[in-house]
């Protein structure tokens, strides 16, 4: 069985592979690491949470919100914010750019509770939780593999 974690990387690459072949923007090889949005590392993580977008699309999923883009040190955590409703189910998924070999979300609810974390030794961490109530949830994106400094990371929410 096809999962969205297994197809996620090799589809953004391919898409990456196809568009330097075309001379495109955003795929090119060089630049620099800095932190601007038009850059050839943001333009991988921003293919990947489209492959992402599609296959959730295709299981009944829609996504909520837009998908929240950054970019972190290794060993590093940022936290982001989300919103979610009690009995709804939901889905965080986290990719990241080539540079990154391990990427890790953690859910935590309004009373700062862990309640879904992928922790895994993979770049897409995919996080379910169906909410037990309604509130402002946090996700902490860890980067604990990359090997280029700063890694760009892209998370996105999806409910059912």
């Amino acid at each position: 069985m096809t999962t969205i974690r297994s197809m996620v990387r090799p589809l953004a690459r391919g898409a990456c592979v196809l568009a330097a072949a075309a001379l495109l923007p955003g795929c090119a090889s060089g630049g620099s690491r800095g932190g601007g949005s038009g850059d050839q590392w943001t333009a991988t993580v921003l293919r990947q949470l489209s492959t992402v977008d599609g296959l959730a699309r295709n299981e009944g999923m829609s996504r909520l919100g837009n998908p929240l883009v950054g970019s972190i040190a290794a060993s590093s955590s940022t936290t982001l914010q989300v919103n979610l409703n009690a009995g709804r189910r939901y889905r965080l998924f986290g990719v990241c750019d080539n540079d990154c070999s391990d990427l890790d979300l953690t859910l935590v609810d309004p009373s700062g509770t862990t309640v879904a974390q992928d922790v895994e030794t993979d770049d897409v961490p995919i996080v379910v939780h169906t909410a037990q109530r309604t509130g402002s949830y946090r996700v902490r994106v860890t980067m604990a593999r990359c090997s280029v400094s700063p890694c760009r990371y892209g998370v996105s929410l999806y409910g059912r």
